[in-house]
């Protein structure tokens, strides 16, 4: 993903921690499918890492199902971190660390890593998943939930429509990219599944949603903010297109859901 600037992404998503907790609930629904699908492949979990934890979503729903031997997440943006040690900081088993996914190295290894909404982010791919699947104990299992291309598919169609340009730092990757990914790195797939998610907000809303989950486009050094009369020219165009019949405008999330073992 061209462009983006790895310490913006972590400054917005740090700044965003509470905002998101109450904005993400897309998330928290990927989140749950995810869990229910490690869950079902592999019962016996008994050590997690989470990768790009946020909030602490994937870990909410693991605890869900009793599983709280050894939990540990870790995310690039500080202020997701201390979030997660303030709801957690009576929990012995569970810790989190700040630190990038493409260079974390744990001394220990983990039966199970999960990673939800954040591997989108990644930039070198290739060396992100040599990263984390060093941390992975053989056998092991990986379970991804990773927006990939199709996502905000209104948002971005809208923009186009208006400034007859795109806003490329966020072309997502394709669903086969991210397999060959993990074919190549020696893991057997064993759950490939893809599910649209949507939101629906009404008017200057859509972009406030962004805003406060942490994903803006200032990571972007392409991008120019908008003026007012531009938003408000591009909400005009969002709703003319897509609204439904409440006037509610959807933001659609493309999911792909992949479960590995590692060979």
């Amino acid at each position: 993903m061209p462009n983006i600037e790895i310490k913006a992404v972590s400054k917005n998503f740090s700044g965003a921690a509470n905002s998101y907790n109450y904005w993400a609930e897309p998330q928290k629904r990927i989140a749950e499918e995810l869990v229910k699908r490690i869950i079902s492949i592999n019962p016996m979990i008994h050590s997690i890492l989470d990768i790009g934890c946020g909030t602490g979503y994937v870990i909410e729903q693991i605890l869900k199902y009793g599983y709280s031997n050894r939990i540990m997440g870790i995310d690039i943006a500080e202020g997701m971190i201390s979030f997660c040690r303030d709801k957690w900081k009576n929990s012995q088993n569970i810790s989190f660390i700040h630190a990038d996914m493409a260079q974390f190295n744990s001394e220990i290894s983990f039966n199970t890593i999960t990673s939800s909404c954040a591997l989108q982010w990644g930039i070198d791919m290739q060396q992100t998943f040599t990263k984390i699947l060093s941390n992975l104990n053989t056998n092991g299992f990986l379970a991804l939930a990773i927006l990939i291309k199709g996502s905000f598919y209104e948002l971005l169609e809208s923009y186009k429509k208006y400034l007859n340009s795109s806003l490329h730092g966020i072309d997502y990757r394709t669903d086969l990219y991210f397999k060959n990914i993990l074919i190549k790195n020696n893991m057997e797939i064993l759950i490939d599944e893809t599910e649209t998610v949507y939101s629906y907000h009404y008017g200057n809303d859509v972009l406030k949603y962004f805003k406060n989950i942490g994903a803006t486009f200032k990571y972007n050094h392409d991008y120019t903010p908008l003026s007012v009369k531009s938003v408000n020219k591009l909400i005009d165009i969002y709703t003319q297109d897509y609204a439904d019949s409440s006037g509610r405008l959807p933001i659609s999330h493309k999911v792909l859901y992949l479960v590995g073992r590692k060979k």
